[in-house]
C-alpha cells in the first residue's frame, strides 16, 4: 500500500525535483537485480521460507526509511529496500506455496492463492489513496509498517512447514 505513494510523497511533501524520479527507479531496479542474485542463492541453501521473512523485513525497512529519514536519502533507502522486497517476493512466493501444498494439489494451491491475493493487491492502493487524502502520507506509511510487522510476526510464529 505504501510503496505506491513514495514518489508522490517525495514530490509533494519533500519538494524533491521530478528529475529525481528516474533515479529512484534506478535504485529500486539495481537493488532488485543484486538482491535477486543473493537471495536466490540463499533460497537454494535455506529454502523459500526464510526469504519470505526477508520480504517482510525489507518491506518494513522500506517504510521505515521514509518515516525515519524524511528527505531524499530516506526515499533512496525506501526504493532500495523496496527493490529487495520485490526480489525476495518473486524468488520465494511460488516456491513457498509448492513447499506447503500437498504434491498432488500444487496447481490448485497456486491458482487459489493467486486468486485470493489479487483483490487485495488491487484495492490496497485505493485504500492508501483514501487514507492519504483523509489523513496524511505518514499515516499510510505507519499503517503499512504495522501491517508488515504483523505479517512477519504471523509468518514467524504461526506458519509451520510440514516435511514431505
Amino acid at each position: 500500500m505504501a510503496a505506491a505513494f513514495y514518489t508522490a510523497y517525495a514530490v509533494h511533501r519533500l519538494h524533491i525535483d521530478l528529475t529525481q524520479v528516474g533515479t529512484f527507479m534506478g535504485v529500486m531496479f539495481s537493488a532488485q537485480l543484486i538482491g535477486a542474485l543473493i537471495l536466490g542463492y540463499i533460497t537454494d541453501i535455506k529454502g523459500p521460507w526464510i526469504i519470505q521473512i526477508f520480504t517482510r523485513l525489507f518491506e518494513s525497512l522500506s517504510v521505515g526509511a521514509v518515516l525515519l529519514q524524511p528527505n531524499i536519502f530516506g526515499i533512496y533507502g525506501a526504493f532500495g529496500f523496496l527493490g529487495l522486497a520485490q526480489a525476495s517476493m518473486i524468488i520465494s512466493y511460488h516456491n513457498m506455496i509448492i513447499e506447503m501444498a500437498p504434491r498432488h494439489k500444487v496447481d490448485t494451491y497456486v491458482g487459489l492463492i493467486n486468486s485470493i491475493r489479487a483483490p487485495s493487491l488491487a484495492v490496497a492502493p485505493l485504500i492508501g489513496g483514501f487514507l492519504a487524502d483523509s489523513f496524511s502520507y505518514e499515516f499510510v506509511f505507519i499503517i503499512a509498517l504495522i501491517s508488515s510487522l504483523l505479517s512477519e510476526w504471523v509468518l514467524i510464529s504461526k506458519v509451520k512447514l510440514v516435511e514431505k
